[in-house]
């Protein structure tokens, strides 16, 4: 895996995928939930926020979708999957406690493996963001984030060649 940002081949121009990871949008408050955590919904609020970005992504050539297991993430890139005509696809190592690094090199090697320019979106939890920038951070692609990304904010990585070329936070939508 390389950890700097990537330099263009000479000659043809790379191609660059987007990866675009995503915090779920505003789910219900845990204390108001008495069910298993893992199938805890979206609130009204963040069913606003997932239209807005299925809206925000729907002129985006979207090629793969994951998600965390749990259902608060699904619910946040059903629509972007269903606009693309794709299936979302469960990614455990998305799961709320997974360590960000890893997450990182498992979604740079997913949008290496998309078949041409495209956009890979995938929605996890904040603390694998948190690490996942912590990761950025050391490779220099990401100066002076966030502490935090917000519910259904996310960050848009541009690859080359499997290396991270760019990187920028997305704010969420209202």
């Amino acid at each position: 895996m390389r950890r700097y940002r990537a330099k263009p081949a000479t000659g043809s121009a790379p191609e660059v995928q987007t990866c675009l990871i995503l915090r779920h949008a505003v789910a219900l408050p845990r204390s108001s939930w008495q069910g298993d955590d893992l199938v805890r919904p979206l609130s009204h609020r963040g069913e606003r926020q997932a239209a807005a970005l299925a809206r925000e992504l729907a002129t985006e050539q979207v090629r793969r979708v994951l998600a965390s297991p749990a259902q608060r993430c699904v619910a946040t890139v059903v629509a972007i999957a269903e606009n693309a005509e794709l299936l979302v696809e469960i990614a455990p190592f998305l799961a709320e406690g997974s360590d960000g690094a890893i997450a990182l090199k498992r979604l740079l090697a997913a949008s290496e493996s998309l078949d041409g320019p495209g956009v890979l979106a995938a929605c996890t939890h904040g603390d694998v963001l948190v690490g996942l920038l912590d990761e950025l951070i050391g490779w220099g692609a990401v100066a002076d984030p966030p502490r935090a990304v917000q519910k259904g904010g996310a960050v848009r990585l541009q690859v080359v060649a499997g290396a991270v070329a760019a990187a920028s936070i997305v704010p969420a939508p209202d």
